[in-house]
């Protein structure tokens, strides 16, 4: 007998969805009986990728997600294809990064090599700008060695998964942790150039503990970048990995914005505190001296030791992209 009112079936969404995207994006599966590899992922805003992969939110970003952006060319090869050889954009990155390695190589060189010297190296300080020169061409190589990583698996060129996996993890982290310790020793050569101009003695054991206590505790910290850098691989192109960050836990995202203001601020205020106490205690010397003003004084020593301001004030230059995604983005 047919009837004539309407028959309402209640319809299960779970068929239309997957769980191949991340960073909590929307996966929609087509015809998944017939076809694994037919599902599409819609990202949340400041995401983006095939599988929702990069971020650009907040601290979640990572070095790949914004060179990834200009060694593809359109939002289709971003997504859906493997390119199939090197942009010239990709050769404008590695020529650039090759050349501030050979100049910094060859200006942190002479800089060691200069202060190398039996009467120089007693000073504490010369061993502090000794260890900067070093610290900061170990930047310059590991900054070299990432941008190499991504392009080399960008375009699928390293097939090991083991190197793509040791790579992944570690390049981010060790370029980290070096741009971070470089920071606190040019913080520590302010403070000691600070405590001479004071006359303070400054051969002290206390200053190679406090900075060693840092050096341990920034490469501890910094350790989640080997935790939640990891590899994915696409169903839809075998063999092609990528290498990302996910972070799941609200608390981690915490952690890591306390982590990062701290090595960049800290650094700079004891930069600062330490150029205006120099200026401070030479213009108060020269006032007493001279019976000049002493206002008069500290604006004759701001101009004499500009260069000293001028390295705190570069450095949180440098770090305000950083700082500013961290505090705007949501």
């Amino acid at each position: 007998e047919t009837t004539r009112r309407s028959l309402c079936f209640i319809y299960d969404f779970k068929y239309d969805r997957c769980n191949e995207c991340l960073n909590d994006g929307q996966c929609y599966a087509g015809e998944r009986k017939t076809n694994t590899k037919d599902f599409i992922c819609r990202c949340k805003p400041c995401i983006y990728g095939a599988l929702c992969e990069f971020r650009m939110d907040r601290l979640k970003y990572s070095f790949e997600s914004l060179l990834i952006l200009d060694v593809t060319s359109t939002h289709n090869e971003i997504n859906f294809t493997t390119q199939s050889g090197p942009k010239s954009i990709t050769w404008i990155y590695m020529s650039i990064c090759i050349i501030m390695t050979i100049v910094g190589l060859l200006s942190n060189t002479c800089t060691y090599l200069a202060l190398n010297q039996q009467k120089n190296t007693r000073s504490i300080i010369s061993r502090y700008i000794q260890m900067t020169a070093i610290v900061n061409q170990l930047i310059l190589i590991c900054l070299l060695i990432q941008i190499i990583y991504i392009i080399l698996n960008q375009y699928n060129i390293l097939s090991n998964s083991f190197i793509n996996l040791f790579f992944c993890k570690s390049s981010s982290y060790i370029l980290n942790c070096f741009s971070y310790i470089s920071k606190w020793f040019t913080a520590f050569l302010s403070i000691s150039r600070a405590r001479l101009t004071n006359q303070i003695h400054i051969y002290s054991r206390k200053q190679y503990i406090w900075l060693l206590i840092i050096i341990i505790t920034i490469l501890s910290l910094n350790a989640t970048e080997i935790i939640f850098h990891r590899l994915i691989n696409d169903p839809r192109k075998p063999n092609y990995f990528i290498c990302t960050v996910e972070i799941l836990d609200h608390q981690w995202n915490i952690f890591e914005t306390i982590f990062r203001i701290t090595n960049h601020i800290i650094p700079f205020l004891l930069n600062i505190y330490a150029v205006i106490t120099i200026i401070r205690t030479v213009a108060r010397s020269k006032s007493n001296i001279h019976k000049t003003n002493f206002v008069s004084e500290i604006w004759k020593q701001i101009k004499q030791y500009y260069e000293q301001l001028a390295c705190p004030i570069l450095i949180i230059m440098c770090s305000a992209p950083e700082l500013l995604m961290i505090l705007i983005i949501k």
